[in-house]
């Protein structure tokens, strides 16, 4: 059984999604689309180092929603309003 590829993309300021003029867009976009055609995953989980959870603890959102917290300000509207939508087979897994 093959493993699936993991990938650690620093993503910047919130503007790289649409700033298309560094080169970290087009390689953004390359990596998409081999997830996306290549890789095909059921789901994506993400790690962020904007969370804190008690002293060593990991923590998993299971919510079908999650309200974001901000920490950047000053942007278009349409920076703030994507929901955080979670995953209907991950969140009925059982977590060690």
């Amino acid at each position: 059984m093959s493993r699936t590829p993991m990938y650690f993309l620093s993503h910047g300021g919130p503007n790289i999604m649409y700033n298309t003029g560094p080169p970290a867009y087009k390689k953004l976009q390359e990596i998409g689309r081999e997830i996306t055609t290549k890789v095909k995953p059921e789901a994506v989980v993400v790690f962020s180092a904007h969370w804190q959870a008690e002293g060593g603890k990991i923590e998993v959102n299971t919510a079908e929603t999650t309200d974001l917290i901000y920490n950047f300000y000053g942007f278009p509207g349409h920076y703030y309003k994507d929901p955080m939508l979670g995953a209907e087979t991950l969140r009925r897994k059982s977590w060690p």
